[in-house]
């Protein structure tokens, strides 16, 4: 028995979090949006500070709308998230990225290992724009005119850019 668990990930054997189960894969928060956004984040701030027995730190990324690739342009205004190693999120001071919104809101709360935001990395830049760079991009505006995404279309890649890594820390004071 000891074999065996020394063999499991560790990420399998301790990482839950309150509200993943809010959380929906990319396609099915696609269908569902009513407002599809390009956002640059233009600033972040920690609300919280972890605590002694909590690792979860609260950020509310303060972003502006670049463009409206579906439905009107939304009041949104900020993202709320955790960074953290389990089911948590990072976005970047300057950083562009997609936004899927069920409703017109003014702050997005990000569910543990939600997947409302993809990142574009290298293939935006708001002086050049994307000049077909993007795939997600040129899919979600197909999208917006009556198309459909292909199938084999990955967005791993998009969402990748904004999970924090999903491995628990070795140690207590890995954790800090």
């Amino acid at each position: 028995m000891f074999l065996c668990i020394l063999g499991l990930p560790s990420s399998g054997l301790a990482c839950s979090s309150p509200d993943q189960a809010d959380s929906k894969p990319f396609l099915e928060e696609l269908s569902a949006s009513k407002h599809i956004v390009l956002v640059r984040v233009e600033s972040q701030r920690l609300l919280q500070e972890p605590s002694d027995d909590s690792s979860f730190r609260n950020i509310v990324a303060t972003i502006r709308i670049v463009d409206v690739l579906f439905g009107s342009r939304p009041q949104l205004n900020s993202i709320s998230y955790y960074s953290h190693w389990c089911g948590g999120h990072r976005l970047d001071t300057g950083g562009y990225y997609v936004v899927l919104l069920r409703r017109d809101q003014e702050m997005l709360k990000l569910p543990f290992g939600g997947q409302l935001v993809a990142g574009l990395g290298d293939e935006y830049s708001e002086p050049i724009g994307d000049r077909g760079a993007s795939t997600l991009l040129m899919y979600l505006r197909n999208f917006s005119k009556g198309a459909e995404l292909p199938a084999a279309f990955d967005t791993r890649p998009y969402l990748d850019l904004v999970r924090m890594p999903s491995q628990e820390p070795s140690s207590e004071v890995d954790r800090r």
